[in-house]
């Protein structure tokens, strides 16, 4: 067991917490962004390039928009391939500390656990209440 004098506690939990800290920012990368408003209008002014194929296609009827576009770039923690009635893709993105479940319909291979993915495609709010991106681009 190691013992820390009693004037050096505080100084090592601060640095424990900073280790802890910075350990969850190195394991954790990735982030998610969004462009324009809930409504499913087009917003005004010029759509960052790698919202463009948000704008050819209407995001799927019977799910809550929460954003016209969303990029996620994180790391797969999970995924699953179902093929009823079609090919069906599901994976989960941890990308920073948003946890984002992606969809698409398209015949895509399926990422391994680890791998680092980047998905472009409307931002929804899926039937267990999840953040769901319904998958346009994936790479």
């Amino acid at each position: 067991m190691l013992l820390v004098p009693a004037r050096l506690t505080k100084p090592v939990a601060a640095l424990a917490a900073l280790l802890v800290v910075v350990s969850l920012l190195v394991a954790v990368p990735g982030r998610l962004d969004v462009y324009g408003p809930t409504d499913g209008t087009t917003p005004r002014g010029v759509a960052p390039a790698w919202a463009r194929p948000c704008l050819t296609k209407a995001p799927r009827p019977d799910r809550q928009i929460l954003a016209l576009c969303a990029k996620v770039h994180g790391r797969v923690v999970a995924s699953s391939l179902k093929h009823a009635p079609g090919p069906e893709l599901h994976v989960v993105v941890l990308a920073g500390l948003h946890l984002v479940v992606v969809r698409t319909e398209t015949e895509h291979a399926k990422p391994g656990i680890g791998s680092t993915v980047t998905v472009v495609g409307p931002l929804l709010r899926a039937r267990n209440g999840e953040r769901e991106i319904e998958a346009w681009s994936l790479a």
